[in-house]
């Protein structure tokens, strides 16, 4: 490493005669893989294959029609205090007792079923129990769909039906029952199908082959094999498109296939092109999808790091379940605020974030075990508190959180990291700076280690990364408030981590497959990387049946996939082992050592001094090392943002444009450009002494 340190040396050279300052901007690496030309439009066609229809980049904005729905959606609609209820929680006797009112075409003008008067009793609770699947309430929607079963009159609705359950229990992670009633699903067809020989362009027909596909595509999602998953996704919204088309009409099944589409496309890491499916999903402005479309767009697009855009979104999806009267506590409304204020936390706007959350709570009292499965230990809501100045409740919420992972059989050591770090950061807001800094030792190290493992992941990398930024911004804090040595060293150490976990890793996986020139060790190199991406999906799969109703828990599926994350481990270890004894080099490239003061000192001059500044989201940390003499370190209160304006602004004037003399050069802000040298700079003073400038 130290060797590795040398040669970069002449661009940290700072000269006690001559002060240079060398700002790093993350750079792009093009690799060449091919002598053969190309044309820009070929390179998008390659970019974007995936279907042919979608040929179309997204706008850089939201878009014309997207924009309008955000401005119409803006402001929150008045909802009548009638409509402002919880919604009804049926016994199983008033389920039975809906059920004796439908006659056998299901012909009622009351209760939940009068939007429905004409259909079959099977088809009425079907419909029901989607809508409750809609709203969140994944048990309701199982037992409503256990009545359309039961009341089913033929193969093709209880064909229908049971592929409904058969979805239902995938998307809570149940894939294992779902398997079952999807070969039951296939053996009701092959009966219908055997008496009656229809053909694949009768509706029934149809309809029982888009349940099967889009079923199977719900069970390969809940088993993480989404490529499977994509595909008959693919292959259920053909069906659907052959249904429209002999009708004439549309479906809502088809933006809801989409919309499914998109998040599988977006779990791969292709946000483009999940963007692009999403967007065709909300053109078709199917009222029963929008708000979990526009929540899904909010994902992506924060994902992409559009953290505002990401907010007028889950914003709008939010207003859009107001007007729709969905009950206060329908688990929508309360994703689409905790997907609301996730997008203010990351832009900074910590107090509307936080009117978010303490809305989740006055909403969700009426249903304390879904406030408490969900949001009782809500890392991001913790986040909200700490940064409007409640560290004890924070502190409550982390605790909270950290018991729970650690009872959890099979935890993962970065999310437990991760929360042990939240704790510590909310002791030193509490002003138990000693404690803060002992938790802080305890669980950073951990983070620093087990982060290129779930660097991987290619869904909730941006709201890792969030974490880890502020967690390890949190640590240098502390560790800068009447530094001895050690904690000096420390903070550089912890700083320079920040730096190479993040913005490094981007480049790091392409550079180090470009760097072997054996096409197999290559190929080995990438199958490892892919099974880092397995193993991050696996765990954030398990992670989340977490959250799942006891009564839906199935304990074979988490110990199924508590097998699998050993067994991909196992895989992934056993190919980084033969990785690296065929490229020692590997390792230095992936996940490389960070710079140490030792190492600065061995590589400079008597007359030269290293500047290193950390623009954080509340203060600015600036070291100067020099070769010998302590290490100065300073924290002004100057965030990024605050900093990158004044930057700006000085920088207009070094960037005029054209101009045709002296007098129209714009002015120079001295007195600004020596504040910003008085913050940073002048407190920083390498071996006591300050370079001359």
């Amino acid at each position: 490493m130290a060797a590795n340190f040398s040669r970069r040396k002449s661009l940290y050279r700072v000269g006690y005669t001559h002060l240079t300052i060398i700002f790093f901007l993350p750079l792009i690496f093009f690799i060449a893989i091919s002598c053969k030309t190309m044309s820009v439009q070929e390179a998008q066609d390659h970019a974007l294959e995936f279907q042919e229809a979608y040929k179309t980049m997204p706008p850089r904005g939201l878009g014309t029609a997207i924009e309008r729905s955000v401005q119409y959606y803006k402001d929150p609609p008045v909802v009548p205090k009638e409509f402002l209820k919880p919604q009804k929680k049926y016994t199983d006797e008033e389920l039975e007792a809906l059920s004796s009112t439908l006659t056998k075409r299901g012909q009622t003008n009351t209760g939940p079923f009068s939007k429905w008067g004409n259909l079959s009793q099977s088809d009425c609770w079907r419909f029901l129990a989607y809508d409750e699947f809609l709203l969140g309430n994944f048990s309701l929607a199982i037992r409503m769909i256990d009545f359309a079963v039961k009341t089913a009159t033929n193969d093709v609705k209880k064909a229908m039906a049971l592929g409904c359950k058969a979805i239902f229990l995938s998307e809570v992670g149940d894939y294992k029952t779902a398997e079952k009633l999807l070969s039951e699903v296939n053996n009701h067809f092959e009966g219908w199908n055997s008496r009656t020989r229809r053909t694949k362009i009768d509706p029934s027909y149809v309809t029982i082959q888009r349940s099967i596909a889009r079923a199977r595509a719900s069970i390969y999602f809940a088993q993480e094999n989404l490529a499977a998953s994509e595909k008959e996704f693919y292959r259920a919204i053909h069906w659907i498109e052959q249904l429209m088309k002999d009708s004439g009409g549309r479906l809502w099944w088809y933006p809801e296939a989409k919309m499914y589409l998109a998040r599988v496309l977006m779990w791969q890491g292709r946000l483009t092109e999940a963007e692009i499916v999403l967007r065709e999903a909300i053109r078709l402005g199917q009222m029963k999808v929008l708000p979990h479309c526009y929540i899904m767009l909010s994902n992506i697009l924060f994902e992409q790091g559009r953290f505002e855009d990401a907010g007028v979104c889950a914003r709008t999806a939010l207003h859009m379940t107001m007007t729709l009267r969905v009950p206060i506590d329908a688990f929508i409304r309360a994703n689409a605020r905790e997907t609301y204020a996730r997008a203010l936390l990351a832009a900074g706007q910590y107090k509307e974030a936080l009117e978010q959350f303490d809305s989740i709570e006055r909403d969700l009292k009426t249903d304390p075990a879904s406030f408490d499965r969900r949001f009782k230990g809500n890392t991001y809501w913790g986040l909200a508190m700490l940064m409007n100045g409640q560290a004890e409740e924070a502190l409550r919420k982390f605790e909270f959180a950290l018991t729970r992972q650690k009872n959890q059989s099979n935890s993962d050591q970065y999310a437990l990291a991760e929360l042990g770090a939240l704790r510590a950061m909310a002791l030193g807001h509490a002003g138990r700076q000693v404690e803060a800094l002992a938790e802080f030792d305890r669980y950073v190290p951990v983070l620093l280690k087990t982060w290129q493992a779930k660097s991987g992941a290619k869904t909730g990398q941006k709201l890792r990364t969030y974490k880890f930024k502020v967690l390890l911004e949190a640590n240098i804090s502390l560790l800068a408030e009447n530094p001895n040595a050690d904690q000096v060293e420390q903070s550089f150490y912890l700083a320079g981590a920040l730096q190479d976990k993040i913005i490094g890793k981007a480049v790091a996986l392409s550079s180090a497959r470009a760097e072997v020139k054996d096409p197999e060790l290559a190929e080995l190199m990438r199958q490892q990387q892919d099974l880092d991406v397995k193993l991050a999906a696996l765990k954030n799969r398990l992670a989340n049946l977490f959250y799942v109703p006891p009564e839906l828990t199935n304990t074979k599926v988490i110990e199924e996939l508590q097998e699998q994350v050993e067994i991909i481990k196992q895989a992934a270890n056993t190919l980084d082992a033969v990785i690296k004894s065929r490229f020692p080099e590997y390792a230095n490239i992936i996940n490389p050592d960070n710079v140490t003061i030792p190492q600065v000192r061995n590589t400079l001059e008597k007359n030269e001094a290293l500047i290193c500044i950390l623009a954080g989201n509340r203060h600015t940390f600036t070291w100067a090392v020099s070769k010998t003499g302590p290490v100065a370190l300073a924290k002004v209160p100057t965030g990024k943002d605050k900093l990158a304006s004044i930057v700006g602004k000085l920088r207009k004037a070094l960037n005029p444009g054209e101009v045709f003399g002296i007098l129209e050069l714009p002015h120079f802000d001295l007195e600004l450009a020596h504040s910003l040298y008085e913050k940073t700079l002048k407190r920083s003073k390498p071996g006591g002494r300050m370079p001359n400038t």
